[in-house]
Parts: structure tokens; sequence; C-alpha cells
């Protein structure tokens, strides 16, 4: 199909099959004309294009000449526009003058003729009431088309179009040669845009149905508020100040506070007034009054802080010169990411205390209730923040007490701080935060970041109104999409919360059957580190005991024991059979890894290999001799040739024990041996299994703490490869062991078959050997290392997948599980292994407070979908009730108030009718939740059958299902805004 597109298209520059030589309409005129515009593209004589475009006059057209089209407007052909009347009327009493209009389609001459009859309509109201923005008030000749600014408006906040690139584009419209001198508009364009957003702005904020609504407009009544964040009298129960203490979280007003120094502004002196429009109605705090705060603290040096990122100390070394703004700061809604009313103000000097304490305070003017404010120097922000708040003007005072507002720091950024901070900042042990992160001004700037370049050569008002637009945009856009935002949240945070509170279950219960004393322990001190965050931190470990000697001194203990053998059995017993069986087969998958070992380079001593060999061989034909007295059927059995007898052909540590577990026939397992040997090694097999958890456990004890050691003290090339070499030790040994416990597993699964007994000993996949404070890697960590093996050009080795999660708080610790080998068998090894306990205690608190934080998630979530539904229906009553508040005579003005107000109170019952739909079935899941206790505690009294029954077993988690589908398109781009 391509040539025949390609035809197709050039054939419109002819005359498509419209030859005819007389006009068909009129059948009089010739037909040599025809609109670019209009579909039908037939030719028709000037008289007939002019009447059928009378109410058209910013079509373009084109006329024949014999051999191509050239261009032609409507007002080389005297097509007069009269404005003012109504259509087929005119006015007599003026004459036509010539106009520039600027539509979509370009720049158009056009002549028209203003209405004298009623000297009540002004002008430039005869050009708004046909869809023309008069560039000025006074004689206008230049107009903008209202479709023209709608389509600039959209395409600037969402395409990031630039007002110059624009018309640019209107230009090459108009004529791409650049043959035709056109008429220079862009700087009425320009002064057009701030206009139509101011005016646009004020339409729905509601003031064009007050009296003397606009010159009336209180600061910050223009924004767009977050309909998920409590606003009393709007969308809080009236009651909701005495809730129980328990559930007084879910009226938290979540803020976050952060600093942008790219949204720089140019000074640009001129002797032309800066006229602003919008003196803070929206989302910058009125400057004038601002920056006279702001002189006073010209000699203020700019915030210091403990954290290790350098954007404060970066933000310094930057060139400020020239600049009238260095960058803004700004105070959103932490969870739902949008911007605050009055939440931003312009930097002058670095990030000074002085700004950020005045926006601030001007974003929560007013508000009754307890602020949770994350910002990522927040340790250092609020030492003295309420010594400098006293010194505010009255108008920016707080009734709040000074514990109402909780700081925090964002999660991100928290890892960067000292020790001090990581726990009593942490969201993550904070009652009541769930699973905010703190980071959503990080996120915000995202979307005024696009128009940083344009706005820092505007003025100072017009870089502050083309801000406040896009701030508008972004929180417009965030919360028609806040539905399925919610429902996404909703469905993982249900899905994390009976993952996380089965997996604390199951921990906390094993505990208590252990060490109950140590637990009740652990909670208190927990609860009195909440209520006096200046107690030590539950969630920090003490610094480990254990030593890089003692870990040494283990290895080389062990390493000098795994090859040693014992005796040959000269008259076994049966227990001393089945012992001697799993001894040889322990020798053999040793003397295998040390051949796998050598197979990369290591040399393996040919007279060590030999004599490994031989005392092998010699200890299986002592195995095999035995094995014809407590085994007396193998001989008549399925067994090949040569089970009996040492096979010379076959290397020992390839020789087949035939222990019960080898055969996998029931039948023929009991008439070789009889039940009495498949009794004994199913309760060695058991022995086995748990010493290699045991032993498993041990060695990812040592490979945390090397990896903590290594982290903290080794630096440089040669140091690190050497901790790289005892490190691949201890991870060698892990692995022996893992594959110790599956063997041993396995030959247990083929002698009892599938039962009980596999609640306690699990399957062990790669994923679960990590240690305490490591978590799982993801899939696309493991396809990196993979990657990376390949592109050296070196074998995949086995090694324990996982990644250290080390320090009090780290990224992703909200959703890090404890593998199962942690909480099932005997954790605690000797009676006096501190150690152990201190790595146990650590790991208990951390997994109690992130089952209680996604509790506090499904809860937030539930409380915030009821609460915007409950927005949306009062800002429906609101709407109607504006309609009547301003009186006026002109009914065509009150029928578009009352029009106004009907369409958005419309509009706003149908969002919380298709919130409902979409929310009914997750919400319904989600109330078995909130009516649940979040955990239970400690002392309370557990029945010791209770615990037994609980431990390893699964609770079911409930099946979710809920459309996930885009209701609206559009929806689909959820992920890249939050």
């Amino acid at each position: 199909y391509w040539p025949g597109y390609l035809d197709e298209l050039i054939r419109l520059d002819g005359r498509a099959g419209f030859d005819e030589e007389l006009c068909p309409l009129c059948e009089n005129g010739a037909a040599e004309i025809r609109c670019n515009e209009c579909q039908s593209g037939e030719l028709l004589c000037t008289e007939c294009i002019k009447h059928r475009h009378e109410y058209l006059p910013l079509h373009g057209l084109q006329r024949w000449n014999g051999r191509y089209f050239e261009r032609l407007s409507l007002h080389e052909l005297g097509l007069v526009v009269q404005l003012g009347h109504r259509p087929r009327s005119s006015c007599l009493a003026s004459t036509p003058r010539n106009m520039t209009i600027v539509h979509v389609n370009g720049i158009h001459r056009v002549k028209a003729r203003f209405c004298e009859c009623d000297v009540s309509v002004e002008r430039w109201q005869q050009c708004i009431r046909v869809g023309w923005w008069p560039a000025t008030v006074l004689e206008p000749e230049t107009c903008f088309t209202l479709a023209l600014m709608r389509l600039f408006h959209t395409l600037n906040l969402q395409g990031n179009i630039t007002a110059y690139d624009f018309y640019c584009t209107l230009e090459g419209l108009t004529d791409g040669w650049r043959l035709t001198k056109l008429p220079d508009r862009l700087p009425s364009f320009m002064n057009i845009i701030r206009q139509w957003r101011n005016v646009k702005m004020l339409k729905r904020g509601g003031r064009a149905h007050e009296q003397d609504g606009v010159s009336r407009t209180k600061e910050g009544s223009l924004a767009v508020l977050c309909r998920a964040c409590p606003h009393p009298g709007k969308n809080l129960p009236g009651n909701w100040q005495s809730v129980e203490a328990s559930f007084a979280f879910i009226y938290y007003l979540f803020l976050s506070k952060d600093c942008n120094f790219r949204l720089k502004g140019q000074s640009r002196p001129s002797k032309i007034p800066d006229i602003c429009l919008s003196a803070g109605w929206s989302y910058f705090v009125e400057n004038k009054r601002y920056m006279e705060h702001v002189k006073k603290y010209a000699d203020e040096e700019e915030a210091a802080s403990c954290s290790l990122f350098k954007a404060i100390s970066l933000a310094n070394a930057r060139n400020s010169k020239h600049l009238n703004a260095t960058g803004v700061v700004a105070e959103t809604c932490a969870r739902h990411e949008l911007f605050r009313s009055n939440g931003l103000g312009d930097l002058q000097k670095g990030e000074r205390f002085c700004n950020v304490d005045y926006v601030f305070l001007s974003s929560i003017v007013g508000v009754a209730l307890v602020i949770v404010v994350t910002y990522d120097i927040a340790c250092t922000y609020f030492k003295n923040f309420w010594k400098r708040a006293k010194s505010f003007p009255p108008c920016l005072q707080t009734s709040l007490p000074p514990h109402a507002v909780i700081p925090k720091v964002n999660k991100a950024h928290l890892v960067g701080h000292g020790d001090a901070c990581q726990g009593p900042f942490s969201l993550n042990y904070t009652t009541g935060c769930g699973r905010m992160n703190g980071e959503g001004c990080e996120r915000c700037w995202a979307c005024l970041n696009r128009a940083a370049a344009s706005v820092k050569e505007m003025g100072e008002s017009a870089r502050r109104e083309t801000l406040d637009n896009f701030c508008g945009y972004s929180n417009w856009m965030k919360t028609v999409r806040l539905g399925a935002y919610l429902l996404r949240c909703m469905v993982q945070a249900i899905r994390e919360h009976y993952a996380h509170r089965e997996e604390f279950q199951a921990f906390n219960n094993h505990l208590l059957k252990k060490h109950p004393e140590q637990v009740l322990k652990w909670e208190r001190e927990v609860l009195e580190w909440e209520a006096d965050t200046s107690l030590p931190c539950p969630y920090q470990a003490s610094k480990p005991r254990i030593t890089l000697a003692k870990v040494k001194a283990q290895l080389a203990k062990e390493e000098a024991n795994c090859t040693a053998g014992g005796e040959a059995l000269q008259a076994p017993s049966s227990v001393a059979f089945v012992a001697f069986g799993l001894e040889l087969e322990d020798l053999q998958t040793s003397l295998r890894d040390d051949l796998k070992e050598d197979s990369r380079g290591h040399a393996l001593d040919t007279a060590m290999l030999y004599d490994r060999r031989a005392r092998l061989r010699k200890k299986i034909s002592h195995y095999q001799e035995a094995q014809s007295v407590h085994m007396p059927g193998l001989a008549c059995s399925t067994a090949p040739e040569g089970a009996s007898s040492a096979s010379k052909s076959v290397q020992p540590e390839e020789e087949q024990l035939y222990l019960p577990s080898n055969i996998a026939d029931p039948a023929s397992r009991v008439a070789v041996c009889g039940e009495a040997i498949i009794g004994i090694e199913e309760q060695m097999r058991v022995g086995q299994a748990h010493d290699a958890l045991d032993e498993l456990r041990r060695q990812l004890r040592y490979h945390m703490f090397a990896n903590q050691f290594k982290i903290q003290n080794v630096v440089g090339q040669h140091p690190n490869t050497r901790a790289r070499k005892w490190l691949a030790a201890i991870d060698g040994r892990a692995i022996i062991a893992k594959h110790a416990y599956r063997h041993a597993r396995a030959a247990l699964l083929t002698l009892r078959g599938p039962g009980a007994w596999e609640e306690d000993l699990q399957e062990l996949q790669d994923d679960d050997v990590r240690a305490l404070n490591e978590r799982a890697l993801n899939e696309q960590e493991k396809a990196e290392r993979a990657f990376l093996c390949r592109k050296a050009g070196q074998p995949y080795a086995e090694e324990i997948l996982s990644q250290v999660v080390d320090g009090v708080v780290q990224l992703g610790e909200g959703r890090r599980t404890i593998s199962w080998i942690w909480y099932h068998g005997d954790l605690s090894g000797k009676s006096d292994d501190a150690e152990m306990h201190e790595a146990l205690r650590v790991e208990w608190t951390k997994a109690r407070a992130r089952a209680l934080r996604w509790w506090e998630e499904v809860v937030l979530l539930d409380e915030e979908m009821w609460r915007a539904i409950a927005y949306c229906h009062w800002q429906a009553d609101w709407w109607v009730a504006q309609a009547p508040c301003r009186v006026t005579n002109v009914q065509s003005l009150r029928e578009g108030l009352f029009a106004y107000s009907a369409e958005q109170a419309a509009a706003n019952r149908a969002l919380a009718a298709g919130w409902s739909r979409r929310w009914a079935a997750v919400r319904d899941k989600a109330r078995d939740i909130i009516d649940s206790e979040p955990l239970p505690s400690a002392s309370d009294d557990i029945s010791v059958d209770h615990l037994t029954s609980s431990t390893g077993s699964s609770s079911v988690t409930p099946i979710i299902d809920v459309d996930l589908e885009p209701a609206v398109e559009g929806d689909e781009e959820d992920d890249e805004l939050y």
C-alpha cells in the first residue's frame, strides 16, 4: 500500500477529480476556488465560496490558476465579518476595519465591522463573544481565537511546547516558504497567554460566581486541593476529633518539603513595571510580604545537615550571579503528591531556613490536625523551628503545639544520615505512617523541571504564574487519576499485609516457645521507645562481639577436619550401619566438591587425591560387607551387578551406597532391608536435616558479620581481594550446608512421603538462603549478575543470592521478608550465644514494624478512599450553592453562571460515583483487616497448642478480584505519575 498512499497524497495537489468548468452550486461562475478546511474539496465560484464561509472567516482557500493552486484568503475576496449582531444582520453605522486574527491553522487578515448600535457592549466584548480574545481592550486590532488558546494551553502543560515554538509553528502553517511578510504578534501572544491562564484559574475557582469575586480572591483559594487528604468541614465526619487513640492516625496530615535548584529565575532589569496578576492566589506565596521577611535574614547562611547527600553544599557553590531566584522550595501532600496551596516560594541564596520556614507556615495556615512532615534534613531543621516561628508575622502564627508536628526524614535520604537519626526519624518505625516513603515532593519536580529552561528567562511575576499553572495541571491530573492510583495501592497493601502478618506471627510464635521472656522484654522495649525515642533504639543492633580473628580461627579448624574420617566399623549394629552409610555420603560429597574446585584451576595434590580415594574405597568395602548382613535382600533386588562389591571401574566418590532411601519403590525397600532399618534412617535423616539447617544458619551468621566488617572497614584493592577470599570460603560452606539439607530432605521425602513433617522441614529454595539482615535478589539483579559473569568470560558460579540490608534503615525494608529458616528449628544454638539473640531481637522488631505499617497502610487507604468520595460530594454541593450567589440583571450571564455550576456539580458527582463503583470490592476486602487487631501482643496468654499449630502453618491470603484496568483513557500513565 505504500505507493498507493503516496499517489493519493499527490493527487490532492491537483483538482482531485473536480474538474468542472462551472460552479456546481450556481452554475454561473467559474469553478476555481476550494477550501482547505472543508471536507468536500469541490471547487466553487467566488460568490458561492463567500456565501458558504460567511461565518467561517478563518478558513484557508486556494485558487486554481490553470496549472496549480495558489493561496487565497477570504479577506482578498472582500468578505466582511459583522460583530455584535446576530447572523444575517449587519450594522451600517460602522465602517469595516482590517484585523489580524491568529487561529490554530495560521495567521489571518480579516475585515471586520464592529457594532455601533448598542454602546453598552464594548468592542473587546464583541470580540470575545465570537470566540476572539483581543490583545487590548481599547481599539482591538489583533485577536487570538479561544480554540487557539485552549490548544496552546494544553500543549504547553502536557507537551512543554513554549509560546515561541508554538507561534513559529503558526507562521509555518501560514506560509511555509516564508515568502510573505507576516505581522509579528509574538509579544501580544505572550501577554495574552498570561491573561488566559489567570482568567481560566479564576473561572475554575468559582470567582465569577462571587460579587466582586476577582478583587476579593483570597490567598491560596485557586489551588487544586488534594481530595484524599483530610479537610475539616469538607471530607471529615463531624465527630472526627473523638476517634479512639488507636485510630487517631487516620486524621494525620502528611506533608513533604524539598528544594529544587533547577527552577532558576534570571534577573531582567526593565523600566516596564512587573505586574502580578495573581498575588498568592494559588501555589506561590504572596511575594511582597515574602521578600520583606527574607530581607531580614540577608546574612543568614544556608542550612547544615548531618546527611551525606551533597545537594545543600552544591547549592552553595553554584553561581547565583544575575539570578533573582536560585530555585524554589515547595510543600506537597506526601502521600498523593499534590502541591499545597501557598506551598511554593523562591530561594535567593541556597537552602536557608528563613525561606523554608515561611513557606511551611504559609502552607499550614488554619490547619488544626496533627502533621507528619518529611524533609531530607528534618533532624537539623526542626531543632530550633518553634523558636524561629515565634518571630513570624501574626498571619503565619500557628496554634499547633510542638508535639502536633512530627518531623521525619524521607526514606531514600535517611540512609545517608548518621546513626543517631536512623531510628527516631524513620518512617518505617513511626506509628501511623503506613508505607509512606516521604519522597512525594521529589517526584513532583518532574512536572515543573520540564519548564525550567523557559521560565528562567521570564519576568518575575510571569515566571511564578507559569509555575503556578504547571502546579495546578499536575494536581488536576493526579486528581482525576486518583481512582486507579488508590486502587492499585490498596490491592498491593492487602496482599502485603497478609504476607507480613503471617511471617511475623510464625516468627513470633516460634520465639515465644523458645524464649518467651526475651520476646516480652523486646516488646516492652519497643513500646517504651515509641513513647520516648531518646531511649536506645531497639531496631539497631549493638556492636557485635564476634571478631574477625574468631571467624578465621573457626574456618581454619573446619578446614583441618574436612578430610578427616573415622575408623572402619568391625561389627556394626543397625544404628551404626546406617550412621556409617550417612558418613560415607558426606565423605563422597566432600571429595566431589574438592574435585569440582580442582576443575576450576585449583591444583589438587595427586598423592593426596590417591590417598583419599583409597581410604574411601576401603571404607565402602567394609560398608558393603555390613550391608550384606543388614540388607540381605539387596543382592536379589533390582540393584545392578557389582552392588555387593566395590566396582573397580567406578571412582569411590561415585559409588552407589544403596541406603534404604536410594530404593524408590516402597515394597522393594521393605523386602530389601525391613522396617527397622528404614525407621532408623528416617530418624537419622531428620537429625541430619536439622544439623544442616543449624550449620547453614551458623555460616550465614558468619556471612552477615563478614559483610558488615568488609563494608565498614576494608578499603583498597588488596584488602578487598583478601576479604573476598574469606567471604567466598564462608559462602562455600553455606552452600555445602544447603546441599546437605536438600539431600537429607529428599531422602526423608522418599522414606516418608509427603506429610505434616514438611511444615517444619520445608523445601529450601536458593532465595531462602540469606542472612537475617539480607533480602532476596529480584529477577533483574539475578540477570545482571549472570550478565557480568558472561561478560567476564567466567562461568556463573553458585553463590548466595541475597543483598545485604545493613543498618537501621535501608531502601526496600518495608517489603523485605525473613527466610523461613530463621523461625524453624532451634535458633538459639548455645545458650550463651549473645550474638544470635541480638540478631533475632533486631529482626523481630523490624518484622513487627513491617506488619504494623502494612496494616496501617490498609486503614489509611480505606480512609482516603472515603475522603476522596466525600470531597467530591462536598464540592458538588458547593457549586450548587455558588450558582445564585452573584446577583445580576443580565439574563445571558445569569444563565452562564447557573450552567457552569450545574456542569461542575454533575462532573463531581459522576467522579464520586465512578470511584465508589471501582473501589467497592477492594474496600470490602479491606474491612476484615481494619476490624481485626493489628498484631497480637506477646504478653497475651497463648496456649502451647495454639503456638504449635500456628508455627509453620500458612494462613490463606484472600483472593482480591477487582478491576485494575483503566476506567478512562489516560489512566495507563499512572505509573509515570506516581
